[in-house]
């Protein structure tokens, strides 16, 4: 049996969570041998959500677990993933609170897993009111955040060097091999560098596009404006110091900061420059140890 644990990151936003539990149970209710588990972690919720969780009772809700701190994205999934692996599961998915799903797409996607050793990591095609998404390039001198594959009507696995977050599936054992999210990004590109390993470590980073998820909202950070655009701006540089070659720096770090200095121009503040700096010296402003 190839039991599947469903980590679910909740952080001030229990209503949401509860609408994917009460998603998911739908699916599961629907299965013959339902081999997949909730695994639900409230990143120090500051609202009702940890009384709310805590009242929880569904059947598929194996566990709960409170973290001492929000220590974003990263931090809280890696949570639920230890407790995955010290439990034995076999694979492990991470998945966000605010998408619609039909069916159940994880017994494919880990089967397929099971079949395609190769393959460290897939995720399904990921749907919003806006656009299609089955995979994203690395481009380490491309100062711009959309380095999304183009989207056809072709339902084969496709080979990608990143997947969005919202619905990542792997096998236990490989992410032994590869290691955990990388949590210095507390909010975005840490699915970017984690996809990265598992490159590094010669896997396949596949999308399945026979399998979809809609993805509705932003969940938690729709109601922190400027924290997407922050994380964006800080992470991109983030990502290009701890990855990147000097080749690549040399010719990324000049565009990107030259672009930083325009935004403040344009918009009369230094916020869009201060946070390319942050991504350079590693500070958080959302966040103080």
């Amino acid at each position: 049996m190839n039991r599947n644990a469903i980590i679910l990151l909740n952080y001030n936003n229990a209503e949401e969570t509860i609408k994917c539990i009460e998603m998911l149970t739908k699916i599961f209710d629907k299965s013959e041998n339902n081999n997949n588990d909730i695994i639900l972690v409230d990143n120090k919720s500051t609202d009702n959500s940890i009384k709310i969780i805590h009242g929880i009772q569904n059947k598929y809700v194996k566990e709960k677990i409170f973290s001492n701190e929000n220590g974003g994205f990263a931090y809280g999934n890696n949570l639920g993933i230890k407790y995955a692996l010290k439990e034995n599961y076999e694979f492990i998915t991470l998945l966000n609170n605010d998408l619609s799903i039909d069916n159940n797409i994880f017994d494919d996607m880990t089967n397929y897993l099971s079949k395609h050793q190769d393959v460290g990591i897939v995720g399904p095609k990921i749907i919003t009111e806006y656009k299609v998404n089955v995979g994203n390039e690395i481009q380490f001198t491309n100062v711009t955040f959309d380095n999304a594959l183009k989207s056809d009507e072709d339902n084969n696995p496709k080979n990608v060097g990143f997947l969005f977050g919202a619905c990542l599936v792997s096998r236990a054992d490989t992410i032994e091999k590869v290691g955990l999210i990388p949590e210095c990004y507390f909010l975005n590109y840490e699915e970017t560098e984690w996809c990265l390993n598992f490159h590094k470590h010669g896997y396949l980073v596949q999308c399945l596009p026979s399998y979809s998820v809609f993805h509705y909202g932003n969940g938690t950070i729709s109601k922190y404006s400027g924290m997407q655009v922050y994380f964006l701006r800080r992470n991109i540089v983030m990502f290009e110091k701890r990855n990147a070659s000097l080749i690549q720096k040399m010719i990324f770090y000049p565009k990107i900061f030259l672009i930083g200095t325009l935004q403040s121009i344009k918009h009369f503040n230094f916020l869009p420059l201060e946070s390319y700096i942050d991504g350079l010296t590693g500070k958080n402003k959302y966040y103080k140890e």
